[in-house]
This record gives C-alpha cells, structure tokens and sequence, in this order.
C-alpha cells in the first residue's frame, strides 16, 4: 500500500512540476518571439516589468510597451498554469480553475454510451483583480490594450449580463484585445486580425 501511495504521489508531483515548467519557459520564447518581429519591423519593445512578476503580483504598469509608426501597444500578460478555464466579469475581475469531468456511476448517460456525463468539478479556483492600466509617460495618442495568454488557457469566458460566451484569440475582454503568442506576432508583423482563431491554431 505504501509503495502504491508514493507512485500516485510522485506522479502527481511530476505532473504538476511539468504544468509549472512549461508556464515558466514559455515566458522568455513568448517575448524572444515578439522582440524579433519588432526589430524586423523597425518598432520599439520595452520590457516594463521584470519577465516573471506577472506570475507572482498584478500591476497597473504593462509587462510590455510596444510603439509603432501607427499605434503603441500597452501588453499585460496572463500565463495559464496548465489546461486552466478562465471566467472574466469585465478585464479586472478574473476567475480561473481546472476542470475534472465527473463520472456518475449510475446515470442514464454513462451507461448508454459507457462514458461520463457532461457535469464537471471545479479544482483549485482562485480569483485575481487586475488593476486598471497606468500608461507609461512616453505613451502616444493612439493606444491598444493587449491581454497576451502565455500559455494560453483551454478557454476563456467572458461574462455578458447573465451569460457567458467563449472568446478566442483575436477577440476582446473590455477593451482589452486578446491573443496568444503566435497570433500576437502575427497581428504586429501583417497588421489586425480580421477573424478570431482558436488558441494555438
């Protein structure tokens, strides 16, 4: 019984520890990768806050400050540790949490198609207020707000009156622009996205 409680443990501890690992090293390809199309295209990238404070503390200063010829760019990056659901009420107000499907032993569905229902558990829900954003003195006239999920999150959900609806990457919280890494690099090299795409397509 012992040896089977250390194999469920460690694996458990490998697992999270591989979840944490993958959050951390995205962080530096992530801003690698935006460094490089904003040299290609002649702009100007400045790292604001030191590249893992988002993990650990919100703030109203960006992570990163963008300036193009035609628009700078406020960036707050947001990092999903592991396959996380985010529920927004407005870009402040933020809850996220893992979904683990439940299987109801006796219900009509599980024994009709021998899986489980659609109900789920909510695991390790937290709540984070981001405040709102404090331009740095050297911001132009024409600003966009930029939430980068790095790495991206399963979904996002964004409260509209008593409904949510899912909102991918190219979509908006507020007025916050929402993308991932790939598609963030995209909109700055070849200019706005015209469609939402699913996080990593």
């Amino acid at each position: 019984m012992l040896v089977i409680f250390n194999v469920f443990f460690w694996l458990f501890f490998a697992i999270i520890f591989i979840k944490s690992a993958k959050a951390v090293l995205a962080r530096p390809r992530a801003i690698r990768n935006i460094r490089k199309v904003c040299d290609k295209m002649g702009y100007k990238c400045e790292l604001t806050r030191s590249p893992y404070a988002s993990f650990f503390r919100t703030s109203e200063k960006p992570d990163m400050y963008i300036k193009t010829p035609s628009k700078d760019y406020y960036v707050r990056i947001v990092s999903a540790f592991g396959r996380k659901h985010f529920y927004f009420a407005g870009p402040y107000y933020c809850t996220y949490m893992s979904k683990m499907p439940l299987l109801i032993v006796g219900s009509k569905r599980a024994m009709r198609v021998g899986t489980a229902s659609q109900d789920y558990m909510n695991v390790g829900e937290k709540f984070r207020i981001y405040p709102e954003p404090k331009l740095p003195k050297n911001a132009g006239t024409e600003v966009g707000y930029i939430m980068l999920f790095n790495p991206a999150p399963a979904e996002i959900h964004v409260a509209e009156g008593r409904r949510s609806e899912v909102v991918d990457s190219g979509g908006k919280i507020g007025h916050f622009s929402i993308y991932d890494r790939k598609q963030f690099c995209n909109m700055l090299e070849y200019g706005e996205i015209k469609r939402n795409f699913r996080f990593g397509e």
